[in-house]
């Protein structure tokens, strides 16, 4: 597959004028002026621009579903696809304070392992009570080194 369009690197300046991706999607080659406007086919797209995936390393949810409320395997799917499908290419679970966030880092975990998430962000519930923002004050809680290595071997690693 070939797209045509406007090539920015990740700092934003011009490095070509379209690309070609193999059978897996993975980018073979960056493709010059000349190549561009030599390009023809079925397997021809244009784009206006074409920029490196987005990573996003802090994420809630999307799609109508956030990840501290909604662990069922299809709704996380649904939030991740959500983000997928506006250019994100690798993101974040984030958890807010939780009673037990357990259920949750249970859930996640299969979609870490399959290369849907690179990863859990924890917000909390180790956070000052005087500054917890938007966390719920009744999860705010002193660290406790036993629960958090709970959560972190149920993490298998995932918690970043």
């Amino acid at each position: 597959m070939i797209y045509l369009g406007r090539v920015l690197d990740g700092y934003g300046r011009d490095v070509g004028h379209g690309i070609e991706l193999d059978a897996s999607g993975a980018m073979v080659r960056l493709l010059s002026n000349s190549e561009a406007q030599a390009a023809s086919g079925d397997d021809v797209r244009r784009a206006h621009l074409i920029t490196p995936g987005l990573v996003d390393i802090h994420c809630h949810g999307g799609g109508g579903f956030a990840f501290p409320d909604n662990y069922k395997p299809e709704q996380i799917a649904a939030a991740i696809r959500t983000h997928q499908l506006a250019g994100t290419t690798a993101m974040f679970a984030s958890l807010v304070s939780l009673a037990d966030p357990s259920p949750q880092l249970e859930a996640l975990i299969a979609f870490c392992e399959d290369g849907q998430l690179a990863g859990i962000h924890m917000e909390g519930p180790y956070v000052s009570r005087q500054k917890c923002g938007a966390q719920n004050p009744a999860v705010v809680r002193d660290v406790d080194e036993e629960e958090l290595l709970g959560w972190l071997k149920i993490g298998r690693g995932w918690i970043k």
